[in-house]
């Protein structure tokens, strides 16, 4: 069935835009499939080193971090990438990692803290509660946004369009079992102070870890640059399905400035339903499929503005993160973005980026952007200086290791 399904996407994609966007999605699937190969390889690995290391006494050395997470999580989820990986790679050689699924856990006695990332409750996670406590090693609830709260569970589906009572009650018993893994942990971490805040509320100690940028797309970063092109492009890189409705914030302003810039385009990249888009941007607009981050950010760093709408009147929204910022701004591609609570706390207007919380704000910001190339320029630069200093793996690795350290060592104290 999963075939099947794949063959029917890589035929609307064929359809909608041509061979070298299928050509790129099967790059992808066999990229995706090289790695689920080398983490079995590495699994195996541990294994063995485990078996031998374990008749020899442990020296003192550097902390050891074990990253655990659902298959689904593993191999579905972009989050994954960001709450996982680019952790891994900033503490190379600062701490040792691993990382296992939530089936196949073998590594607990090794670890001095583990990070159990979006893992909702099972049987298995209940064992690894238990060993844990056994073993006195710390487990940390980490996630990127407020799934563990079931009381936002119809804001989510607002976000996704669907407010029936079915999809909210199916989504509520699905934000309850996260909520049995947070309450089960003494320790939390999330993506913003959002989320962060309201983990406190509820009674736990909680530190902002925040996303950030990994070495490739500092590489990618490098060596982009924005060829000499006869129109502007106006970018929205959706990352889910849940963003049809953010993007309504931004739609007025747009039909504004397409109207009135001959040379402006709009591009859209990902899950966005185009077929309710008002004729006059149809006409002026550039698609693509959803794509492997690394394309995808080679693909935005040719856009001329980056836009981040979200939908400020639902909670769910102001936990999201500002990556959709510092990925653009890495590229020196200024962003205008809806005045979240985590986009304001990480852009100063008119500074590194553009707040919007009207359809005059965002009509102004756009125009100011496109009229303004000294303040353009300004703009850019700024933003992508501030994303080198606050969004870098270096950056990531001290404020990792110094909430582990404190967890570690409340923990022990405690």
């Amino acid at each position: 069935m999963n075939i099947i399904r794949k063959l029917k996407t890589a035929r609307s994609v064929l359809l909608q835009h041509g061979a070298t966007e299928v050509l790129g999605l099967l790059r992808d699937n066999i990229r995706m499939f090289f790695t689920v190969i080398g983490r079995v390889a590495l699994r195996l690995w541990h294994s063995v080193v485990d078996r031998i290391a374990g008749n020899f006494p442990r020296r003192s050395e550097k902390m050891r971090i074990l990253y655990i997470t659902t298959e689904f999580e593993a191999y579905h989820s972009q989050t994954v990438r960001y709450r996982i990986h680019n952790f891994r790679q900033a503490l190379f050689g600062i701490a040792k990692t691993r990382f296992e699924l939530v089936k196949e856990v073998h590594s607990l006695e090794w670890a001095d803290v583990v990070i159990l990332m979006r893992t909702t409750w099972t049987k298995e996670v209940d064992e690894i509660f238990k060993k844990a406590d056994k073993l006195r090693v710390p487990v940390v609830f980490d996630v990127d946004d407020i799934i563990f709260l079931p009381e936002y569970a119809k804001n989510y589906c607002i976000a996704l369009d669907d407010t029936s009572d079915e999809n909210i009650e199916l989504h509520r018993k699905e934000f309850e079992g996260f909520e049995k893994t947070f309450k089960r942990c003494l320790f939390a971490t999330a993506s913003t102070s959002f989320i962060a805040e309201k983990m406190e509320r509820a009674g736990k100690r909680a530190f902002v870890l925040h996303n950030g940028l990994n070495k490739k797309q500092l590489k990618i970063a490098a060596a982009a640059y924005r060829k000499p092109q006869d129109v502007r492009a106006i970018g929205y890189l959706s990352g889910t399905k849940t963003h049809d409705r953010d993007f309504q914030q931004v739609l007025p302003a747009l039909e504004k400035i397409i109207a009135e810039y001959p040379d402006v385009v709009l591009r859209l990249a990902g899950y966005i339903d185009v077929s309710t888009l008002p004729p006059t941007l149809a006409k002026k607009m550039q698609t693509a499929c959803y794509m492997s981050w690394g394309r995808l950010m080679k693909y935005g760093a040719q856009n001329y503005i980056n836009i981040a709408p979200l939908d400020i009147s639902n909670p769910f929204c102001h936990a999201k993160s500002e990556l959709k910022y510092f990925e653009a701004a890495i590229v020196a591609v200024p962003t205008v973005a809806s005045a979240t609570d985590t986009f304001s706390r990480c852009i100063e207007n008119e500074k590194n980026g553009m707040l919007a919380s009207s359809e005059e704000d965002w009509y102004r910001a756009l125009k100011k952007l496109l009229d303004d190339k000294m303040f353009y320029e300004h703009l850019a630069q700024e933003a992508k200086h501030q994303a080198a200093l606050h969004y870098s793996p270096e950056a990531a690795a001290s404020e990792v290791m110094e909430a582990y350290r404190a967890i570690i060592k409340e923990y022990r104290g405690g």
